[in-house]
């Protein structure tokens, strides 16, 4: 399978690194000569992604994530027939079991399940301590229409690296 890496980061994460990532993202799909409601979807996906990053890297300056040695990465993959984003973060262990809880929920959704769920929680209106309604999954399944692939490796006894891997083939509708 060829391989082309159109973005990837790794490091410590800045509201200007989204702008900066987003960038290069939509201009070399545009130079790929992607079709416009794909060019969408990855970017929209690739949004989510980085806006989770900002959460947590946010929350490394503050409450229990303040004493993290904080590090994100993500990237943007092209291979024969799709596109791959890879994003991670450090999170606390505390938080795996409701993450991991709540992506195997949404893997095992069809497209109808999926949006029925996000229909729950907007109507729910309930907000997390992060600042969020916890869409975002749900969102990225919806627009990619494949499962959500993750990871936790543990680093410590108090946090743990968080990756996900979205797969976008070319032919979605």
């Amino acid at each position: 399978m060829e391989k082309h890496i159109l973005i990837d980061f790794s490091g410590k994460f800045q509201f200007e690194t989204i702008e900066f990532l987003l960038g290069q993202a939509k201009e070399k799909l545009s130079i790929l000569e992607i079709k416009i409601g794909l060019r969408k979807k990855i970017v929209n996906i690739l949004i989510e992604c980085l806006e989770n990053i900002y959460k947590y890297t946010k929350f490394g300056i503050e409450g229990d994530y303040s004493n993290i040695n904080f590090f994100s990465k993500i990237s943007l993959e092209k291979t024969n027939d799709s596109f791959i984003i890879k994003a991670g973060n450090t999170i606390l262990n505390s938080d795996i079991e409701k993450l991991k809880n709540k992506i195997e929920k949404v893997n095992a959704l069809n497209r109808e399940g999926l949006q029925k769920f996000y229909q729950e929680i907007i109507n729910d209106g309930k907000i997390s301590d992060k600042g969020s309604a916890g869409l975002g999954i749900i969102d990225i399944a919806m627009k990619s229409g494949k499962p959500i692939v993750f990871n936790f490796t543990p680093k410590n006894e108090k946090n743990s690296f968080y990756e996900i891997k979205i797969e976008i083939s070319e032919n979605i509708n």
